[in-house]
């Protein structure tokens, strides 16, 4: 919920429980935010609220927070690292709770030949830290039916550090089994990010990253993807370039539900004979903690 301010006046002083009591509207990702008074000046820190009052919300004191000693020697990057969610990674706004992507796959018929169309869905289901817990792909098989390829399930610690990873076959059969201490997995969450720069991936050619993680360039075998992103992060075009022919160029069109999440993707590829043409459209159902 960043960028949201509510307006509101401090209805107690609980000095026994070291909190104000205010009654500007807190809804449930607002922990954390500022309670700033007329000058802009920080007061508090938005704690709870209660759900079953009306407008019975608190914040802790930053005069409190200032006789706090502090000791904290890790280089601010691990703090982000704690801080960072898969729900961030994935671009999703709100208490996300689970979302299942369906895309259309055109098959053909081993027998006949015939041309079919399949949904093959993916899910991702998180905690309500903003943590992945499972993760399915599906696929399709030779007689084109729709079915599990694998699941991934992960647990976590106190401070949302991944502890095992379970992967499994379609039939449940157990496929790795891996365990991570604190240390192997604060790498994973430092691997996920890259910002502002230009990096040499070995086989996988030369990346450049703008100042928000987003990918804007891509050098491959010889080939160049160009990317850009509204706003939000989500992409908006991607141009591909390769020697001695015309760019490929792709545009993404959106429809989102009420809390921003896009809930329709439409992809459309230009022509110069017919100008943007649609050529794939994916689908999200998305649901959240109450």
């Amino acid at each position: 919920l960043e960028g949201s301010v509510t307006k509101g006046i401090v209805s107690s002083l609980r000095i026994e429980a070291g909190l104000l009591q205010i009654d500007a509207a807190i809804s449930p990702g607002s922990s954390g935010g500022a309670v700033i008074n007329q000058r802009g000046e920080a007061v508090g820190i938005v704690k709870s609220s209660l759900v079953d009052g009306q407008n019975l919300n608190f914040a802790i004191p930053t005069s409190y927070l200032k006789s706090l000693s502090l000791d904290f020697k890790l280089p601010v990057i691990v703090a982000g690292a704690c801080a960072y969610r898969d729900r961030d990674r994935d671009k999703l706004k709100g208490l996300v709770k689970s979302v299942v992507e369906k895309k259309t796959i055109v098959t053909y018929d081993t027998n006949t030949g015939k041309r079919k169309e399949a949904v093959v869905p993916s899910t991702r289901v998180y905690d309500i830290d903003g943590n992945m817990v499972e993760f399915r792909v599906y696929g399709i098989d030779a007689r084109g039916e729709v079915g599990l390829d694998a699941k991934q399930m992960m647990t976590y610690d106190e401070n949302r550090f991944l502890t095992q990873l379970i992967e499994t076959a379609g039939d449940e059969r157990i496929l790795t089994r891996r365990t991570f201490s604190p240390d192997q997995s604060l790498g994973r969450k430092l691997a996920n990010r890259t910002f502002s720069g230009t990096f040499d991936i070995g086989e996988y050619g030369t990346k450049t990253y703008d100042s928000e993680g987003n990918m804007t360039e891509w050098l491959i075998r010889g080939q160049r993807n160009v990317y850009t992103y509204e706003r939000d992060g989500r992409m908006k075009e991607c141009s591909v370039y390769q020697e001695n022919s015309s760019p490929r160029k792709s545009r993404y069109l959106y429809e989102d539900d009420n809390a921003g999440n896009w809930i329709v993707m439409r992809e459309e590829e230009f022509s110069t004979e017919d100008g943007w043409v649609q050529t794939k459209v994916t689908y999200r159902d998305i649901t959240y903690f109450k």
